[in-house]
């Protein structure tokens, strides 16, 4: 995880590049999260209007939906599902 030695764009805080074990099972969905499914689990379009203008088939993540957004979305999938959520945000923003 991280930058590693000559990647460019890299954020202060990416650095040094470090192994890390993944303990838990987690799951990926094949394809970008769209609007539709967003609002269908969330009851809401994301937040953002010039997002909302692009319509239900469009990606809802990432920018301009925000961090928050997207983490409140995971675990709504948690939720859903049976599973803990995975995230406790106690902010808000992107």
């Amino acid at each position: 995880m991280g930058c590693t030695a000559g990647q460019a764009g890299c954020a202060p805080d990416e650095s040094p590049a470090q192994e890390v074990t993944l303990t838990r099972a987690y799951a990926l969905s094949r394809t970008e999260v769209t609007q539709g499914q967003f609002a269908s689990v969330m009851g809401a379009l994301p937040r953002r209007a010039a997002l909302r203008a692009l319509g239900l088939d469009h990606p809802a993540f990432p920018a301009p939906a925000g961090w928050h957004e997207a983490a409140a979305f995971a675990d709504a999938l948690s939720s859903a599902a049976g599973l803990e959520a995975c995230y406790s945000c106690t902010g808000s923003g992107p």
